[in-house]
């Protein structure tokens, strides 16, 4: 099943392009409202620059995130409708591939049927049916302008109290929220909360879960819509950046579509559809079924997944 497994593969490193697409968007969109942050603080003197200017100054920051995740919104939620047809793909290519080769004539028919599936993800994630939390895309986007408003104040405060000029103050908070800005030992120090933390990787983090919970359900649904699958095998990423003890212990597992657990958040782990039998095998059951020789399994199949043959 050579050709399969290639189908398997090209579909992966989409979603990986894709996931480092977003990723690199992000960065761009906090880049642009630190430089805008940058830009208002060279507006003006330093002798100019009050706690009455810096409320404006945190009144930027606020709208700016807001804005920012309208667009991450609008962005995430294209990226996941993506990675969800490069899974769905899979099938459709590999039907496809067997309609050319044996002369199925029903291309078309399983285009469609796997054509709905990435939507109906799409749907399922956002609305947040598909967690235990029942929070979809909007929820967590807002949590994440929460926190991210939370630590801006944070660095206000502490930064007032710790009798820091207004300019050297505004300079801390533009460089807290541009994510090229390396944190030095004093940021460190006198914000130790946040010293440590990068700003942008809550977004990071909700972008690559969305998209690869997108990619996964699209897998699991197309996969259990293949009645050529027997299951799907779970395999880790080398991209970890030390072991993982829950993604290690699933190394190898083939789980059925229904039970394939969750990939933890910010995971990249990736998944191999199982079909042992060959092309030829599957494309002669496949026409022999359909100019009329009995094969229950293929019966039960149409029953449930069939309704767009003609």
């Amino acid at each position: 099943m050579n050709e399969y497994l290639k189908l398997v593969e090209e579909a992966q490193k989409k979603r990986l392009d894709l996931t480092h697409k977003q990723t690199y968007r992000i960065r761009k969109l906090y880049r642009e409202i630190a430089r805008e942050l940058e830009k208002k603080i060279k507006q003006v003197s330093k002798n100019s620059l009050t706690e009455r200017w810096l409320k404006d100054y945190q009144k930027q920051f606020k709208n700016d995130i807001k804005e920012l995740n309208k667009i991450l919104r609008l962005d995430i939620e294209e990226s996941m409708l993506k990675s969800a047809r490069y899974s769905a793909s899979i099938q459709i290519d590999f039907f496809n591939l067997i309609d050319m080769k044996y002369g199925l004539n029903t291309k078309e028919s399983f285009s469609n049927m796997f054509s709905k599936i990435p939507k109906e993800a799409l749907k399922e994630l956002i609305n947040g049916d598909f967690y235990k939390d029942g929070k979809g895309l909007s929820k967590r986007l807002w949590f994440n302008e929460k926190k991210a408003n939370a630590e801006f104040d944070y660095i206000l405060q502490k930064g007032l109290t710790e009798k820091k000029s207004i300019y050297d103050l505004a300079k801390d908070l533009s460089n807290y929220v541009n994510p090229d800005v390396e944190k030095n030992w004093d940021f460190k120090r006198i914000y130790p909360s946040v010293g440590n933390k990068k700003i942008e990787y809550n977004s990071f983090r909700l972008a690559v879960t969305s998209i690869s919970h997108a990619y996964q359900l699209g897998l699991q649904r197309s996969c259990k819509a293949n009645p050529f699958v027997e299951g799907i095998q779970w395999h880790t990423s080398n991209s970890h950046r030390g072991p993982c003890a829950l993604c290690q212990s699933r190394e190898g597992e083939i789980y059925t579509p229904d039970t394939l657990p969750l990939d933890h958040p910010n995971g990249i782990c990736y998944f191999t559809p199982v079909i042992t039998k060959s092309m030829e095998d599957i494309g002669t059951e496949l026409h022999e079924w359909l100019y009329g020789d009995n094969n229950s399994k293929l019966d039960n199949w149409y029953q449930e997944y069939g309704k767009e043959f003609v």
